[in-house]
């Protein structure tokens, strides 16, 4: 239980190399992508409900642990737990592979990480970059946010900053967002090679990093809106270029 509890702290994730996976959609996905399962812990009282995915993690080795209700709402990051927790490897790639990438710089808010990791998966982009100062992927929101996603696509930590180098280096075109210059999202081209910088929610992308950009994609805003949600203006451009 001790081991468990410390999962919500990021020091101990790196430490074990595990996660804390909430909920019946990211838990069933995690078993059926494949993913490396350590244990599933289903609420006693919810053993019919999740019967199915009992049954096909048993049939992977994954072990089961059925406790308490007061158990899994020791464990849960939310108020209202669904009663089903996966204690899984954080499975970090040692670099991006060939497809369409977004990165993220500084982007700080473990939910915003997880809706562009879950919109990436959805639009067939290959490998999610995390810049300097961006959350953790294996943060329980991020996970939670990601609804399956983080089994979907390539996560890449790049807290040294030195993928969008090396990516130009092997034929990438790096493309930025901007609230003032910039590509409509239908007039920006992507080719297989591309790499989506997304900024932080409050400062958008910063300066070192736009000077690596080669083009620029600019979302136009209406009223006095000045920006949106980058998990939002993410889903603009990624479902745009999937429907090109």
């Amino acid at each position: 239980m001790k081991l468990l509890k410390s999962l919500s702290q990021k020091k101990y994730r790196d430490e074990h190399g595990k996660f804390l996976a909430e909920g019946p959609d990211v838990v069933e996905q995690l078993v059926a992508s494949g993913h490396m399962v350590h244990e599933i812990i289903i609420d006693e009282c919810l053993r019919s409900k999740y019967a199915s995915i009992a049954a096909r993690a048993a049939s992977q080795a994954i072990s089961l642990c059925y406790v308490p209700e007061r158990t899994i709402s020791e464990l849960a990051e939310t108020i209202t737990t669904q009663g089903i927790l996966a204690v899984a490897q954080k499975n970090l790639a040692a670099h991006p592979t060939p497809g369409l990438s977004v990165y993220l710089d500084a982007v700080q808010n473990p939910g915003n990480v997880g809706a562009v990791i879950r919109t990436a998966a959805a639009t067939g982009f290959a490998n999610v970059i995390a810049g300097k100062g961006t959350a953790d992927f294996f943060n329980p929101k991020t996970v939670r946010g990601s609804a399956g996603g983080i089994c979907e696509v390539n996560l890449i930590d790049d807290r040294d900053q030195k993928w969008l180098p090396e990516m130009k280096k092997m034929g990438y075109v790096v493309a930025t967002t901007s609230c003032t210059k910039g590509k409509l999202p239908v007039h920006f081209k992507a080719r297989e090679k591309t790499v989506i910088i997304m900024g932080n929610e409050g400062g958008g992308v910063s300066g070192p990093v736009q000077k690596l950009a080669d083009e620029y994609i600019h979302i136009p805003m209406r009223r006095n809106i000045k920006s949106l949600n980058i998990a939002v203006a993410f889903g603009v451009i990624a479902f745009t270029i999937a429907s090109d």
